[in-house]
Parts: structure tokens; sequence; C-alpha cells
């Protein structure tokens, strides 16, 4: 799954203010959520500094980053 995590940030992330032209000028701080996140996964995606969500016990939502966790600014 790591694969997939370098495709979102190498060839997805890259066409996103191509896609909307009206972010051009924002910071962007991106992240990956399933509903199983395997932890080597995580915290890969968290390396390259995605925040990562998966599913709750309660049926919510979860962040799975680190306390010390900062978000890489994309462009």
């Amino acid at each position: 799954m790591k694969r997939l995590v370098d495709e979102f940030i190498q060839k997805r992330l890259p066409r996103f203010k191509t896609l909307l032209p009206e972010y051009r000028d924002s910071r962007i701080l991106a992240g990956i959520g399933a509903l199983v996140v395997k932890n080597d996964v995580g915290r890969y995606a968290e390396k390259a500094g995605l925040f990562v969500l998966t599913q709750a016990g309660n049926g919510g939502a979860a962040l799975l980053n680190r306390k010390n966790f900062r978000p890489k600014e994309f462009l």
C-alpha cells in the first residue's frame, strides 16, 4: 500500500491546483484515509507529511498522526 501513498503524492496531488485553479495561491495540506490503515503504511504516509485518518470504534473518524506531527505543505 505504500505504492498508493507514493502515487497520491507524485501523480494525484500535483494535479490539484490545475483541476481547481481557484486554490492556486492556497497552502495545500493533504491526507489519506482508509477504513483500516496498517501501522507501517500509516507511519510511511505520516513521514511523507500526510494526515492519516481511519475509522474510530464509535463509527467516527480518528487521526492516527503522532502529537509532534507537522504536515508538509504541498505546492
